[in-house]
């Protein structure tokens, strides 16, 4: 179960975890106009839905990375996702592992037939044991 206090240290955890992560990803293309310079992440990534306690709800799913920032991430999936809050989970031994609970703002349907969602990072996650296959 995750818990759902973030304390007075997780915003600086989330902050120095998302640096290191990001600081192996390629530069961001250039003409970024937002106030937090999103770097692109097309890699799959694992979406496990939450209830609010943390609490695995419902089936895992597989979603494409769009992009990634120290406040949010982009995701491309096949169907709609029906909760707000999910972990996600993207490894790569390159990379190393991120695991992150997400609440997810918006979702829009693409006329290429994906969804599109996005959404803010809210703390650093361990995985869930469901999630313990992708540790290699």
């Amino acid at each position: 179960m995750l818990s759902l206090d973030p304390g007075p240290d997780m915003a600086e955890t989330l902050a120095r975890h998302l640096d290191t992560f990001l600081s192996r990803l390629p530069a961001s293309t250039p003409g970024e106009r937002r106030e937090l310079s999103r770097l692109a992440i097309p890699h799959l990534l694992r979406i496990i839905p939450l209830d609010r306690q943390g609490n695995q709800q419902g089936d895992a799913t597989t979603a494409v990375g769009k992009d990634l920032s120290r406040g949010g991430i982009g995701l491309f999936h096949h169907e709609p996702l029906p909760h707000r809050h999910v972990l996600v989970t993207f490894e790569d031994p390159r990379l190393d592992r991120l695991c992150v609970e997400v609440e997810l703002t918006r979702c829009r349907f693409s006329n290429l037939g994906w969804y599109e969602s996005g959404g803010r990072l809210l703390r650093v996650a361990e995985p869930l044991p469901a999630d313990a296959a992708l540790a290699g």
